[in-house]
């Protein structure tokens, strides 16, 4: 019952101008009863969320959750999965990239901790500066960044990494110009962590059809919650216009 109200959410998110995307590991039984490895996958905006189960973590399931056609920015980690989204609607999480600069420094003696530590001096700049950057601080940064990737392809001990900001360089920057877009992806994570929590209570879910019914539910109670209505008086609503033959209600 709660499905149309989820894929009304899912609608409702792709005509945000910028959204988060994240996906984590669940459980799922199938018909042979053996439980196997599946993801849940989730999308967000400010007040929306809208979340799918799927055996596969591959990028065809990030397509559907984000058609090639949005317009609108996607806050995303490094995850080749979201290789679909151009580098011009896509904007990579600087937390992510900042613990990858700190196993660098915490790790490493020499060239390799020093560039470690130039990298997150740039996260912390990138931090403060976004939603508030002025033209200068913008091309300061963009610089600083651009000098370091440099020095990292030239050292093999940091050229891993100088290689992913070689790949995403287009998508680290829309944080400097929008006020709508963040420098992280801490927004995703934060709507995630509900559902990882239940995965760990209930080893995830015994069937393909009761995982969507589970990412339907949480998609309207997460919902819910971020506009201040009650998820419960929500669902018994749809419940009763399903059995009056009625129109499902709207969530406010």
């Amino acid at each position: 019952l709660a499905l149309p109200a989820a894929d009304e959410l899912h609608a409702q998110i792709l005509c945000e101008d910028a959204v988060f995307a994240d996906e984590t590991s669940w459980r799922m039984t199938g018909l042979d009863g053996v439980s196997r490895r599946a993801w849940l996958w989730g999308l967000f905006s400010r007040d929306a969320a809208y979340y799918e189960i799927k055996p596969t973590r591959g990028s065809i399931v990030a397509e559907l959750l984000i058609p090639v056609g949005y317009d609108g920015i996607v806050h995303t980690d490094c995850y080749a999965g979201y290789n679909h989204i151009s580098d011009d609607r896509r904007q990579v999480c600087w937390a992510h990239l900042a613990r990858h600069f700190e196993r660098h420094a915490e790790a490493r003696d020499g060239p390799a901790g020093e560039w470690g530590e130039r990298g997150l001096a740039i996260c912390e700049r990138v931090f403060k500066s976004s939603k508030r950057c002025t033209a200068r601080k913008r091309e300061q940064l963009i610089a600083y960044t651009d000098a370091l990737i440099q020095e990292g392809l030239a050292d093999e001990s940091t050229r891993t990494m100088a290689t992913t900001l070689t790949k995403h360089r287009g998508s680290l920057w829309h944080c400097l110009y929008r006020d709508d877009v963040d420098a992280t992806n801490n927004h995703a994570e934060r709507m995630i962590r509900p559902a990882v929590i239940k995965r760990k209570l209930s080893i995830g879910s015994g069937s393909a059809r009761g995982a969507q019914a589970t990412a339907a539910l949480l998609s309207v109670v997460a919902t819910a919650r971020m506009r201040g209505v009650s998820p419960y008086a929500f669902i018994e609503k749809t419940v009763r216009a399903a059995k009056a033959n009625q129109l499902a209600p709207q969530m406010g």
